[in-house]
């Protein structure tokens, strides 16, 4: 030990130190006791605050988390290179050009998706054009040329999803993915049903005059299912191909002689009865399938023509007046084609179907109009259809 050590404690050693009684020991002793206790719970004061801030720290962190996962299911996908969907019952454009037909309105399909759910759009595509669609289950339907397309989207109690291609007029292709057991795609046409699961294939509507219509469906991977009308079905695998029908021609009925309205015989002898009116038969009882499948006609001639497909136009008009000859609506069948036959520049043609108009329907509301087409002097815009 160093001397400069050594002498303090000597120092300490030889100084003189009050002696501690009892009681001030004993309150020294209840001081310090108290002070530790007022320590301690000072620190677990501090230390249960610092657990309620982690466990709100936490909270937040978890509640955040849930947030983001709401609004992400709710948010249409921005990444790049994903296609971006408004609603599940939507279907966008991803090739091609086509037009949008709403309630008798065409209007160019752009980018954007476009709902298919409810009150479906027609999809049509000009004789030019070719168009590429995208479902919601991933679907591809490429639409031919010179074709018409209905498509919708519908939810299933079962929790899952129809999606149905109507086939009106020209030809489809489609490739289904795997779809298992949360949906199904089918397409129809007007006479068969064609139900996919996971496929590629193709289905072509056929109206070829004379001949009967026919769904044509030709298959190059997977299997399908189809039903015809007639509730025959059976299924179809790669390259194999079928028909609705034996493509029998369509019976020809000729045009029926106007009915008379009133027949005046001639001036008879003294005492001969008096001359009675003859009183047309009445129009046939049409069904409610019958008539449904007149105004489809009808309509489709209306689109066809606005679509500029003439020529398809012209095929349902002569459809409609083959098969319902003596239908209300065969009357302004006859009066659309000559029109269209005039604006088509088949003018010889439009003269010749104007006078068979006259002759069928002699007090026509188009009489004054068919004189003028029969004489070769246009009576109204090109194209105008009848009321």
């Amino acid at each position: 030990m160093s001397p400069k050590t050594q002498s303090p404690l000597r120092e300490l050693c030889r100084g003189v130190w009050p002696v501690q009684d009892p009681e001030t020991e004993e309150r020294r002793r209840q001081q310090i006791a108290a002070r530790i206790v007022v320590q301690n719970r000072q620190l677990a004061q501090r230390s249960l605050s610092r657990r309620r801030q982690v466990w709100w720290v936490a909270a937040a962190a978890l509640l955040g988390s849930l947030s983001l996962l709401w609004v992400l299911e709710r948010t249409p996908s921005a990444l790049p290179g994903t296609a971006s969907q408004a609603t599940p019952a939507s279907a966008r454009l991803v090739a091609g050009e086509a037009s949008l037909s709403q309630q008798g309105v065409l209007l160019p399909l752009g980018a954007s998706p476009f709902d298919v759910s409810g009150e479906a759009p027609i999809l049509v595509t000009r004789a030019d054009q070719a168009a590429e669609v995208r479902l919601s289950s991933d679907t591809a339907v490429k639409v031919e040329g010179a074709s018409e397309v209905g498509l919708d989207r519908r939810q299933t109690a079962t929790g899952g999803f129809e999606e149905h291609v109507r086939l009106r007029a020209g030809s489809v292709a489609l490739r289904v993915p795997k779809l298992g057991e949360r949906g199904k795609v089918a397409v129809e046409t007007p006479d068969s049903w064609i139900e996919v699961h996971g496929t590629q294939f193709s289905v072509r509507w056929v109206q070829q005059a004379p001949l009967a219509p026919f769904t044509e469906v030709k298959v190059k991977e997977g299997k399908v299912l189809v039903r015809s009308r007639d509730g025959a079905s059976r299924f179809l695998g790669a390259g194999e191909e079928w028909r609705s029908s034996a493509e029998q021609p369509i019976a020809a009925v000729p045009p029926a002689a106007p009915s008379p309205i009133a027949t005046v015989p001639p001036a008879a002898p003294p005492k001969a009865p008096a001359p009675v009116a003859v009183v047309p038969e009445p129009p046939p009882a049409v069904s409610a399938s019958e008539l449904a499948a007149q105004n489809r006609l009808l309509e489709g001639a209306e689109l066809a023509r606005k679509s500029g497909m003439p020529a398809l136009a012209l095929e349902r008009l002569d459809t409609l007046m083959q098969r319902y000859p003596k239908a209300e609506l065969a009357h302004n069948a006859h009066v659309q084609r000559f029109r269209l036959l005039w604006s088509m520049g088949r003018r010889a043609e439009s003269m010749s179907a104007a006078r068979q108009y006259l002759e069928r329907y002699p007090e026509g509301f188009a009489r004054d109009e068919a004189q003028r087409y029969a004489s070769g002097a246009e009576g109204s815009k090109p194209g105008e259809m009848a009321p």
